[in-house]
Protein backbone atom coordinates (compact mmCIF):
# COMPACT_ATOMS: atom_id res chain seq x y z
CA UNK A 1 0.00 0.00 0.00
CA UNK A 2 2.75 2.07 0.83
CA UNK A 3 4.22 1.75 -2.88
CA UNK A 4 0.35 2.66 -4.47
CA UNK A 5 0.31 5.63 -2.30
CA UNK A 6 3.24 7.21 -3.63
CA UNK A 7 3.53 5.66 -6.77
CA UNK A 8 0.66 4.41 -8.04
CA UNK A 9 -2.53 5.43 -9.60
CA UNK A 10 -4.45 2.49 -8.56
CA UNK A 11 -4.73 -0.92 -6.56
CA UNK A 12 -6.35 -4.10 -8.23
CA UNK A 13 -7.67 -6.18 -5.90
CA UNK A 14 -7.77 -9.92 -6.91
CA UNK A 15 -9.49 -11.06 -4.15
CA UNK A 16 -13.51 -10.67 -3.01
CA UNK A 17 -14.70 -7.71 -0.96
CA UNK A 18 -14.51 -8.59 2.76
CA UNK A 19 -12.77 -7.18 5.85
CA UNK A 20 -9.60 -8.13 4.62
CA UNK A 21 -10.09 -5.95 2.13
CA UNK A 22 -12.01 -3.32 4.17
CA UNK A 23 -8.83 -3.24 6.37
CA UNK A 24 -6.59 -2.73 3.45
CA UNK A 25 -8.67 0.07 1.90
CA UNK A 26 -7.90 1.45 5.34
CA UNK A 27 -4.28 0.89 5.02
CA UNK A 28 -4.42 2.36 1.48
CA UNK A 29 -6.32 5.19 2.55
CA UNK A 30 -3.54 6.36 5.78
CA UNK A 31 -0.99 5.69 3.34
CA UNK A 32 -2.26 8.25 0.60
CA UNK A 33 -2.56 10.61 3.42
CA UNK A 34 0.81 10.04 4.50
CA UNK A 35 1.87 10.52 1.29
CA UNK A 36 -0.25 14.10 0.77
CA UNK A 37 -2.06 12.59 -2.56
CA UNK A 38 -5.64 12.85 -2.79
CA UNK A 39 -7.19 9.51 -2.46
CA UNK A 40 -9.88 10.29 -5.87
CA UNK A 41 -6.59 10.08 -7.96
CA UNK A 42 -5.60 6.77 -7.08
CA UNK A 43 -8.73 3.86 -8.28
CA UNK A 44 -9.51 0.57 -6.74
CA UNK A 45 -10.52 -2.20 -9.04
CA UNK A 46 -12.46 -5.12 -7.89
CA UNK A 47 -13.66 -7.91 -9.33
CA UNK A 48 -16.21 -10.90 -9.61
CA UNK A 49 -16.99 -13.89 -11.51
CA UNK A 50 -20.18 -14.09 -13.90
CA UNK A 51 -20.60 -17.96 -12.57
CA UNK A 52 -22.01 -16.06 -9.27
CA UNK A 53 -25.08 -15.06 -11.24
CA UNK A 54 -26.46 -11.90 -11.43
CA UNK A 55 -28.00 -11.77 -7.71
CA UNK A 56 -24.85 -12.51 -6.35
CA UNK A 57 -23.16 -10.43 -8.73
CA UNK A 58 -25.24 -7.20 -7.62
CA UNK A 59 -24.42 -8.21 -3.72
CA UNK A 60 -20.55 -7.99 -5.21
CA UNK A 61 -21.02 -4.83 -6.96
CA UNK A 62 -22.85 -3.26 -4.06
CA UNK A 63 -19.92 -4.46 -2.01
CA UNK A 64 -17.36 -2.97 -4.18
CA UNK A 65 -19.26 0.59 -4.72
CA UNK A 66 -19.14 0.56 -0.83
CA UNK A 67 -15.55 0.24 -0.25
CA UNK A 68 -15.10 2.84 -2.87
CA UNK A 69 -14.22 0.85 -6.09
CA UNK A 70 -13.64 2.97 -9.36
CA UNK A 71 -13.79 -0.26 -11.59
CA UNK A 72 -14.59 -3.36 -11.69
CA UNK A 73 -13.45 -6.52 -13.69
CA UNK A 74 -16.05 -9.27 -14.47
CA UNK A 75 -14.31 -12.99 -15.05
CA UNK A 76 -16.42 -14.29 -17.82
CA UNK A 77 -13.96 -17.34 -17.31
CA UNK A 78 -15.27 -21.06 -16.25
CA UNK A 79 -18.86 -20.05 -16.75
CA UNK A 80 -19.95 -22.51 -19.23
CA UNK A 81 -19.73 -20.30 -22.04
CA UNK A 82 -18.36 -22.06 -25.21
CA UNK A 83 -16.95 -19.55 -28.27
CA UNK A 84 -16.09 -16.09 -27.65
CA UNK A 85 -19.48 -14.44 -28.86
CA UNK A 86 -20.71 -16.42 -25.57
CA UNK A 87 -18.92 -14.09 -23.42
CA UNK A 88 -19.68 -11.52 -25.60
CA UNK A 89 -23.68 -12.26 -25.14
CA UNK A 90 -23.04 -12.89 -21.45
CA UNK A 91 -21.41 -9.63 -20.57
CA UNK A 92 -24.26 -7.91 -23.31
CA UNK A 93 -26.66 -9.34 -20.37
CA UNK A 94 -24.82 -8.63 -17.11
CA UNK A 95 -24.66 -5.12 -18.41
CA UNK A 96 -28.64 -4.99 -18.92
CA UNK A 97 -29.56 -7.11 -15.41
CA UNK A 98 -26.35 -5.43 -12.97
CA UNK A 99 -26.40 -2.40 -11.98
CA UNK A 100 -22.56 -0.82 -11.34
Amino acid sequence: MQRIARLGNGWICTSPPNDRVREIRGVLAHELERARRDPSTVGIEGQMRLSSGPEECQRVANEWKALGATHISLNTMNAGLTSPQDHIDAIRVFKSEVEI
